[in-house]
C-alpha cells in the first residue's frame, strides 16, 4: 500500500518514493535527441548526488536507488520522474518513513512545501555554480554565481537548515561533481532551444531556476569527464575491522559497513590513509571513522579508504 508521508514523498513496502517533475516553458516540443539527453542528464545528476539528497532528507540508510521516467506531458514540456530508494527490509523503510513523517509531514512549517523540489533546485544551482566558476568569465560568471548562491541560501531557509548545511553536504557527499555538473547541463538543454525559457523543478508551480542560470549555461561538451571511480565520503561511521596487516597499508585490510550505510553488512577491502597508523586499528573489532567509498561503473563498492579514526578507546 502506497502511503503519503508528506507532499510528493511516499512509503511503499521496503522503499521510499519521491515524485519529481521538470517543467520547461518552451512553446514547442524539443527534438527527441535533446529530450533523451536531458532525461539521461537528470539521471546522471541524481545518481551522483543520491547520498547528498538522502542525507539532507535525514535518511542515513538505504541501498539502491533508481530514477524512473513516468510520463511526458504537453509535448515534452513536463517530465515526471519517480526517484525510488530501496531499503534492506520493510522495517528499515518503516523507520525511515517515520523519521520523514515527523520531520516534514507533522511539521506545520513544512506541510505545504514540496521538500524534494526545493532540494533538487538547490542541487542544480550547486553543480551549475561549479560550472560558472570553472568555465564562465566576467559578468556571466558573476551573475550565475550570484543567482545560484541565492537558490542555495533560500533552500536552506525554506528547509529550516543552519546556514551552510546544503553547501557542506553537497561538497562532502556528491560522488563525482564534474559528472553531476555535466548531468545538470544536459538536463537543462531543452531550455537553451529558445530564449527566455522558464525552467521549474516540480511542474508549473515548482521551484524556478533563475534566468541568469538558464541563459548563461555553456554546452555540456565543455566538461570532459575522466574515467575515474566514483567516490563519496561517509564521516563518523562505525565500521567493523574484518582483516588487518600491521606491515602494510594498501592490502591485507577489510572492513564491514554497518546497517545504516548505503551497503549494509558488506565486507569491502580497505586501505589506510597515510595519516592513519596501522597500530590504531590492530586488534580492534569496531572503530568510528571517516571513510571514502570507491565504486565501479555499476555502482558496486570496490574499496574503502580509512581517512581518519575518530575514537581510539579500546
Amino acid at each position: 500500500m502506497r502511503e503519503e508521508i508528506c507532499p510528493g514523498i511516499y512509503h511503499e513496502g521496503s522503499s521510499i518514493s519521491i515524485d519529481l517533475s521538470v517543467y520547461f516553458s518552451n512553446p514547442d516540443a524539443v527534438p527527441a535527441k535533446v529530450f533523451v539527453e536531458s532525461v539521461n542528464g537528470m539521471n546522471m545528476m541524481m545518481t551522483e548526488s543520491r547520498h547528498a539528497i538522502l542525507k539532507l532528507l535525514g535518511i542515513d540508510c538505504g541501498g539502491e536507488s533508481v530514477l524512473y521516467l513516468q510520463t511526458v506531458r504537453n509535448g515534452s514540456k513536463i517530465s515526471d520522474f519517480i526517484f525510488r530508494i530501496f531499503f534492506g527490509s520493510d522495517e528499515e523503510a518503516n523507520q525511515t518513513a517515520d523519521i520523514l513523517h515527523k520531520r516534514f509531514g507533522l511539521n506545520k512549517l513544512m506541510e505545504s512545501k514540496h521538500v524534494q523540489n526545493i532540494l533538487i533546485a538547490a542541487l542544480v544551482a550547486f553543480v551549475v555554480r561549479d560550472v560558472a566558476t570553472k568555465y564562465l568569465d566576467g559578468d556571466k560568471s558573476a551573475s550565475t554565481i550570484n543567482a545560484t548562491n541565492s537558490v542555495i541560501l533560500n533552500a536552506g531557509r525554506d528547509l529550516n537548515l543552519p546556514d551552510g548545511t546544503i553547501d557542506r553536504v553537497f561538497k562532502e557527499c556528491i560522488a563525482n561533481r564534474p559528472k553531476a555538473s555535466k548531468g545538470a547541463l544536459l538536463a537543462l538543454q531543452p531550455a537553451t532551444m529558445k530564449s527566455d525559457t522558464v525552467v521549474k523543478i516540480g511542474g508549473r508551480d515548482g521551484e524556478e531556476i533563475p534566468q541568469d542560470v538558464v541563459t548563461n549555461i555553456p554546452p555540456p561538451s565543455v566538461i570532459k569527464l575522466k574515467e575515474e571511480p566514483a567516490s563519496y565520503n561517509l564521516n563518523g561511521i562505525r565500521i567493523g575491522v574484518m582483516a588487518s596487516d600491521i606491515d602494510r597499508r594498501k592490502s591485507g585490510w577489510a572492513v564491514k559497513l554497518p546497517a545504516n550505510s548505503p551497503f549494509p553488512g558488506k565486507r569491502i577491502k580497505a586501505e589506510l590513509d597515510p595519516s592513519v597508523k596501522t597500530t590504531d586499528l590492530m586488534y580492534r573489532e569496531e572503530v568510528n571513522a571517516d571513510i571514502t567509498i570507491y565504486q565501479d561503473a555499476k555502482g558496486k563498492p570496490q574499496r574503502v579508504v580509512i581517512r581518519n579514526i575518530i575514537d581510539d578507546a579500546r
